[in-house]
């Protein structure tokens, strides 16, 4: 029984477990044959009992079900236990809520149901049915099978496939077509055309893809929807606004038809098409002259050709997206980058208007050079309206055609034209005499000339920004950048008041050097510093130049004015009459200079009141005080004796007082003005005098001694007592000179001449240390031309490829070939520039086609390799920077240079780079400024000792010796005797005054000697460089030279020797060493004022003539050395 229940549990196992057994499975392609294993009925010997045992046996074994389940798709082989353990739950869970089933893990009647309901399925391995054919057209459209005749005969192949798509799909994986498989397949097949799907609809589909411009197929297009035909439908749907899905759903379908339906293609009629063909014309894609409703192959080879323009799918259809883009860019503001032939007019009009010069006939491309045109016109016509955006807008549009229908232009008439063409001759652009109301060539090139000159759009039309700026410039003062014919009489004005001095005959360009002149007049008479000739600066002009008081003049208050010029020492006149001449101008012309006036001659307000002001102040007959009492003992302590001692300025003293003014040079008044006061001084504060020691008085002993005034019974010292002051005084008695017992420079000289001394070095001592002096030159920046290296913060210093001109002229060129018009300038030696590309290749030059491409101000270049060197390193300041002595910012300043200088970099450091300096003047180093500065460097030299040799005499050198340093020296030459003349009335050293002309002006050659510059027809002569301050060199030098009336070369040189003499030399800068240090005035006021140059080395270039004159012969050399703490 046990056996036969055993073999019965099989038999049923068997039935539940095994597929049947399929023959002859065809392979892939080929339809499945129908010859299964016949099937044999066999009956059971016991089947009642036998069922019985079942249930018993499946209240024990899930093996059938978990079986099953394994069929199904939800539970692997290992799963198979017999048991209900968890896996089977959870796999019976999963089945249910696939199905749809209560979900409970357990094996109830609904889950047996389900399975018993699948496994009976028609849809599986080795069944057949009718809608198995449908099932497999299913996937053979979704690419899972390939089934030509489908049978309905379900076999292995179709079982494979099917379980093919369940994996895909997510689905469980049996093979069987159950319900949920079906639905799937069923939509999948029958829905929107998709990626992996073979339909017949697909062909037409992908037909439609190509017209509307989606994707160019290669051969004709197949069922098959693949990749590619998925990519051009998300393109579609992207282009028209569609979910990209890249499936052919239905808005997808819609949209396509809706497309090919386009009454906008070839072959179709509609009354838009004219406007279409027409904006297709102004965007120059077609030329329709009579555009009609037709749309022809030329017009959908016109839309064509804009689609592939813009970027858009190519079907020659106008669709909405292109019927939109078509009429935005026929109709939307003229922008960059669009192609419009309304560009055209529109580009002339530019023109026209002086916003741009094209090179070449206008297109209909508006580009960057268009845009910018346009929006400089929206800037400059900004009372319009406009918006500077670079696009021809409707406001645009308009500015534009009101400005060109403008009556004042070429061939107008209008009664406005002859106030034009008035204001147009004040401003110097036009010379109408009788201006008639007639616009033509002549006022347009006149109008064009000022839009020129004022940086306006140059249109030759008179629009509304040019006659606001014209009328403004017609009536406004005068200012800075103006051209008006009015600023001539101006700037005459100016130059005849003392405010500046023309080079050239005043222009009528008012330029910043009126504008500073202007400033200095109104800051002078206390008027509001605009620097423009407004109505307050020309009524004092006019008021100051209506003064009676100026050359050629008569004015009873001349009279006074004169007696006060010769009593203040500077005119000599007996009889003042009341007429202004030239001696008085002169004269007014010297007080204005030393009292630091404005120098014009004319003896207006500020002059009077300085006269006044300088002779209350100075003693004279009818004076009584205290001071008069002190200037008798000073008369009588300098050997001008006054026996009368009372508190008034009498008959006597005056005697005295012009006595001693004539004695010492200076105009006899009797009237103790300043230049007197002054000398009185310095005789009183001489060394050499009783009761003062000086090293210096030990010499002066022995040469009274040699000349038997004295004899010493011991070796004299330096103390100056009664014995020596007076020895002095019998000299001074023996030769006519005023008896002081000091040793004045007059004493002094005569008495080294008589007691033949050839060099005599006297010292002057100063109460302030050589350190302090120094600290006080550095204050202001002495210069020196002798530093050629320095360092600058790589922080601030941009490298880069650089080369250097090694020819001695070069022309830079536009271009690598050897063209007359291609010619950019012509460089020096030494001109830097950017490299930019070493190898280019050009015309042949030295057997080799080898150019260098360049960057230079700014200009792309070409320079031959045979005149250049490629191979050094630049260097760019990318701000305003210090170039130092050394690398940190603590070594000195050399100087300051802006942003953009460049530099040859001769070494490259990790935080400062060495750069070479081109010859220039620069801030001078403390050590370099000691070395000149220290006296004890030089007193020993044989040539440099000069620097101190005192200037204050006249030697005697022959003009035959002057004659040889002038060789060679332009207008100078051959003037030794003009020179030793003027060094002799100027009682100053001779062979001074020779060196110094030479260095000043370069041996003869700059320009304030050589007679280049004039000034109303007449050569201006400067040869000692008075007034030529190193900010203004020529200009101001110029201007100097002509108040003083330096227009031969003779009274150049005399008047620079006089101004030398009484300027520096006579008032304690009677050295080189002091004309350039200046110690005394360090000393008094503790600054470095009055330096006759900035360069440290000045001095010390001044002395190589000095000893080729004075080793020939026998002179007479006094020297003064100045000694620091």
């Amino acid at each position: 029984m046990k056996i036969r229940l055993f073999m019965a549990l099989l038999l049923l196992i068997s039935v539940f477990h095994f597929s049947p057994l399929i023959v002859g499975a065809t392979s892939s392609g080929e339809e499945e044959t129908e010859e299964p294993v016949e099937e044999q009925d066999q009956e059971s010997e016991e089947p009642v009992e036998a069922l019985n045992q079942l249930k018993v046996a499946k209240a024990e074994d899930y093996s059938e079900l978990q079986s099953n389940l394994v069929t199904l798709g939800f539970l692997t082989e290992d799963g198979v236990t017999g048991s209900l353990d968890n896996q089977t739950k959870e796999a019976l869970r999963n089945f249910q809520q696939y199905y749809g089933l209560t979900v409970t893990g357990l094996v109830d009647e609904a889950t047996t149901a389900k399975i018993d309901e699948i496994l009976a399925s028609p849809f599986q391995d080795g069944k057949r049915d009718s809608e198995t054919i449908i099932l497999k057209e299913y996937l053979v459209i979704l690419g899972y099978a390939t089934f030509e005749n489908p049978t309905n005969y379900y076999g292995s192949q179709t079982a494979a496939a099917v379980r093919a798509f369940q994996s895909d799909e997510g689905l469980a994986v049996s093979g069987i077509i159950e319900p949920v498989t079906k639905a799937r397949l069923v939509e999948l097949a029958t829905g929107p055309l998709q990626k992996g799907m073979y339909r017949d609809d697909a062909v037409q589909f992908k037909l439609d893809l190509e017209k509307l411009g989606f994707i160019n197929w290669k051969n004709i297009p197949n069922n098959y929807f693949g990749p590619s035909t998925e990519r051009a439908v998300i393109k579609l749907q992207k282009y028209y606004g569609i979910q990209q899905s890249g499936k052919a759903d239905q808005d997808t379908l819609d949209t396509i038809a809706d497309v090919l339906a386009s009454p906008f293609q070839n072959g179709k009629n509609h009354k838009e098409t004219v406007t279409l063909k027409e904006h297709l014309t102004l965007l120059d894609f077609a030329n329709f002259n009579n555009p009609t409703t037709f749309f022809g192959s030329q017009t959908e080879a016109a839309v064509k050709a804009f689609q592939k323009d813009r970027g858009l799918p190519v079907s020659g259809i106008i669709e909405p997206i292109t019927k939109a883009e078509l009429i935005d860019l026929a109709t939307k503001p003229l922008e960059n980058g669009m192609r419009r032939n309304d560009a055209i007019e529109l580009k002339k009009n530019l023109e026209k208007l002086g916003f741009v010069n094209w090179k070449n006939t206008p297109n209909n491309f508006y580009g960057p050079s268009t845009a910018s045109a346009v929006m400089e016109l929206q800037k400059y016509y900004s009372v319009y309206g406009l918006t500077p955006s670079g696009k021809a807008d409707q406001k645009t549009l308009d500015a534009i055609a009101n400005v060109l229908a403008q009556p004042l232009q070429n061939g107008n008439r209008h009664e406005d034209v002859v106030v034009l063409k008035e204001i147009l001759t004040l401003l110097d652009y036009a010379n109408f005499e009788n201006p008639t109301t007639f616009f033509g060539p002549q006022t347009e090139a006149a109008v064009k000339a000022f839009q020129r000159d004022q940086s306006l759009p140059v249109s030759g039309i008179v629009e509304i920004v040019t006659e606001l700026r014209m009328s403004e410039l017609a009536t406004k003062p005068l200012e800075n950048g103006m051209r008006r014919n009015d600023a001539i009489e101006f700037k005459e004005n100016l130059e005849k008041l003392g405010f500046v001095s023309w080079k050239n005959t005043p222009t009528n360009f008012y330029g910043p050097s009126t504008e500073q002149a202007v400033i200095k007049l109104q800051k002078y008479y206390g008027l509001p510093q605009t620097g423009k000739g407004d109505e307050a600066t020309i009524n004092k002009m006019e008021e100051v130049l209506a003064s009676p008081y100026q050359k050629g003049k008569s004015n009873e208050g001349s009279i006074i004015i004169k007696q006060q010029l010769v009593d203040l020492g500077y005119l000599d006149l007996k009889n003042p009459t009341p007429l202004y001449g030239s001696q008085t101008e002169k004269a007014v012309k010297a007080f204005q200079r030393d009292y630091d006036l404005v120098v014009s001659g004319i003896a207006e307000e500020v002059t009077l009141t300085k006269l006044d002001e300088v002779l209350s102040n100075s003693l004279k007959v009818g004076d009584k005080g205290s001071a008069v009492i002190e200037l008798k003992e000073q008369m009588n302590r300098l050997g001008f004796p006054i026996n009368n001692t009372t508190n008034t300025f009498g008959v006597e003293t005056e005697k005295a007082v012009n006595n001693f003014q004539k004695h010492y040079g200076l105009i006899a008044s009797g009237v103790v003005n300043p230049k007197t006061v002054n000398k009185i001084e310095s005789i009183l504060a001489s060394p050499f005098q009783y009761g003062v020691t000086h090293e210096d008085s030990i010499q002066l002993k022995k040469y009274l001694e040699k000349l038997g005034y004295v004899n010493w019974k011991n070796e004299p010292n330096g103390y100056y007592g009664r014995s020596t002051e007076n020895a002095v005084k019998r000299f001074q008695e023996d030769n006519g000179l005023p008896v002081s017992g000091i040793i004045d420079e007059i004493t002094l000289e005569l008495l080294v001449e008589m007691a033949s001394v050839k060099e005599l070095f006297l010292t002057t001592e100063y109460n302030l240390t050589l350190q302090k002096a120094l600290d006080i030159q550095m204050k202001v920046k002495p210069q020196s031309d002798q530093y050629y290296s320095g360092y600058v913060s790589n922080t601030y210093l941009k490298l880069y490829d650089g080369g250097s001109i090694t020819g001695y002229s070069v022309n830079l060129r536009k271009s690598p070939y050897l063209l007359s018009n291609n010619i950019y300038g012509s460089v020096v030696g030494g001109t830097t520039f950017k490299v930019l590309d070493d190898n280019v290749e050009g015309d042949m030059v030295s057997h080799s086609k080898r150019w260098f491409k360049i960057e230079y101000q700014g200009e792309i270049l070409y320079v031959h390799s045979s005149l250049a060197n490629a191979n050094i390193k630049l260097g760019e300041t990318t701000a305003r920077v210090n170039v130092r002595s050394g690398q940190g910012t603590s070594y000195h300043i050399y100087e300051t240079v802006d942003k953009g200088t460049v530099f040859t970099v001769s070494s490259v450091g990790n935080n400062w780079h060495k750069v070479k300096l081109t010859y220039k003047w620069r801030n001078a180093t403390s050590a370099d400024t000691k070395k000149y500065l220290d006296p004890r460097s030089y007193v020993d030299d044989v040539n440099q000792k000069y620097q101190f040799l005192d200037l204050r005499y006249f030697t005697g050198a022959p003009a035959s010796e002057l004659d040889k340093l002038l060789e060679g020296a332009g207008k100078l030459e051959g003037k030794g005797a003009v020179f030793r003349e003027a060094a002799r009335l100027a009682n100053i050293n001779e062979i001074y005054l020779v060196s110094h002309a030479m260095l000043e002006t370069g041996r003869g050659k700059s320009p304030l000697s050589d007679g280049s510059i004039k000034h109303n027809g007449k050569s201006v002569y400067n040869f000692f460089g008075i007034g030529a301050n190193d900010h203004c060199a020529k200009e101001c030098g110029t201007q100097r030279a002509i108040e003083e009336g330096w227009f031969t070369v003779d009274d150049a040189i005399i008047g620079g020797a006089q101004f030398a003499g009484e300027k520096y030399i006579h008032v304690g800068q009677h050295t080189l060493y002091n004309m350039r240090w200046n110690p005394l005035n360090m000393e008094e006021r503790g600054k470095a004022e009055h330096q006759y140059a900035t360069d440290i080395g000045w001095a010390y270039k001044q002395v190589y003539n000095y000893q080729r004159i004075y080793e020939k012969g026998n002179y007479n050399l006094i020297f003064d050395v100045p000694v620091y703490k």
